[in-house]
C-alpha cells in the first residue's frame, strides 16, 4: 500500500482519522461542504418537529360584532353617540369625559406547535385591535382611529391631564 502526505494520518478507534493541517484546500472544502449539509440535515430534523399554521378568527371571547368595516357606518359629523351605541354595543374603552369610546377585539393569525420527545407544547399568536371613536360638543363622531398591537391587549393612549402643569 502506498502512502502520500496528503493521506499521512494517525490510526485512532474509527479508523483513519485525516488531520485537517494535512488537508490541501480541496479537501478542506469538500470537508466544509459536508460540515454544512450535515448542519442543514440537523436544522430540518430540528424544524421537522415545529409547525406554525396561519390562520384568522376571533379569538375565545373576543367582540364579533366590530371589523375594519365598522367605520363605514360611523359617519363623522352625522352618527351620534346613541347610534354607536345601538350599533357597536357597550364600549370597552371610555375616557373620563366620555368624549372617546373603545371597542376591543382580538384575532387569532396563527396556532404554533412544538413537539419532541414525548413532549408537547403550543399556543395561539394573537392580533388585538382596538376601534376608537371621539365625539364632538354635540356627540357626534369627529373621528374613528384604529390601534393594533401584537398579543392579548393594546396600549390605549390616555388623554393629557389639563389641570396638570407644564
Amino acid at each position: 500500500m502506498k502512502r502520500t502526505d496528503r493521506c499521512v494520518g494517525r490510526t485512532g478507534p474509527s479508523g483513519t482519522e485525516r488531520r485537517l493541517g494535512r488537508m490541501n484546500r480541496g479537501e478542506q472544502k469538500e470537508a466544509g461542504h459536508l460540515l454544512a449539509r450535515m448542519a442543514a440535515i440537523a436544522a430540518l430534523i430540528t424544524c421537522a418537529r415545529c409547525l406554525v399554521s396561519p390562520m384568522e378568527y376571533p379569538a375565545a371571547g373576543s367582540r364579533h360584532n366590530v371589523s375594519f368595516k365598522s367605520p363605514a357606518v360611523l359617519q363623522p359629523g352625522v352618527t351620534t353617540k346613541e347610534e354607536v351605541f345601538l350599533t357597536l354595543g357597550e364600549p370597552d374603552y371610555t375616557s373620563e369625559d366620555g368624549r372617546r369610546l373603545g371597542y376591543a377585539w382580538t384575532k387569532v393569525k396563527a396556532v404554533w406547535v412544538v413537539a419532541g420527545y414525548g413532549n408537547a407544547a403550543g399556543g395561539e399568536i394573537k392580533r388585538s385591535y382596538v376601534l376608537e371613536t371621539t365625539f364632538d360638543d354635540q356627540n357626534r363622531v369627529s373621528g374613528v382611529t384604529f390601534l393594533k398591537a401584537w398579543g392579548s391587549d393594546v396600549a390605549i393612549p390616555h388623554e393629557p391631564d389639563k389641570d396638570a402643569p407644564l
